[in-house]
């Protein structure tokens, strides 16, 4: 059986925290959140708002998987209702394993198909990340700009 990962989750109309105003959806949302198949793992890379969007974690507070995400980012989930247990934080560098949350019903399927997330080094930048970590994923590339860390990267995590 395959792990199905949902990264940086936005079904919001726009990349804002209003709906009157900031980048609007160029495309509708190919496949409603209900429409989804059964989800293992949700990846956020960091907290624009292009990236982390209430109205999607909302809904997907529903749902009993973990949130991967970067150090900081956990107090916005954790304010918008997830559980701090489903919550896991990662500093640049560390690994973390789906089958870390194989237990309480959270996913299914053997520990034996369970991928590591590393997480990685990303160079951006913004006014909204005075508290939180901007991050790369091993298994997602994240929002990075050009950096000379993908060799640092490379040698940490082994070829992409």
């Amino acid at each position: 059986m395959d792990n199905r990962v949902l990264t940086d989750p936005v079904w919001g109309p726009r990349a804002s925290p209003s709906r009157l105003v900031g980048p609007k959806r160029f495309q509708p949302v190919p496949i409603p959140l209900r429409a989804l198949p059964p989800i293992d793992v949700v990846i956020v890379s960091h907290d624009h708002y292009d990236h982390l969007d209430f109205a999607t974690i909302r809904e997907l507070v529903k749902l009993d998987v973990p949130i991967v995400t970067s150090l900081g980012v956990g107090a916005h989930l954790e304010a918008w209702g997830v559980q701090p247990e489903r919550i896991v934080e990662l500093d640049w560098w560390q690994s973390y394993t789906l089958a870390e949350h194989r237990t309480n019903r959270l996913l299914r399927g053997p520990p034996s198909i369970s991928p590591a997330v590393a997480c990685t080094i990303a160079t951006l930048r913004s006014g909204r990340h005075d508290r939180t970590l901007a991050a790369a994923f091993r298994i997602f590339s994240g929002d990075t700009g050009l950096t000379t860390e993908y060799a640092a990267i490379r040698e940490a995590t082994g070829s992409i």
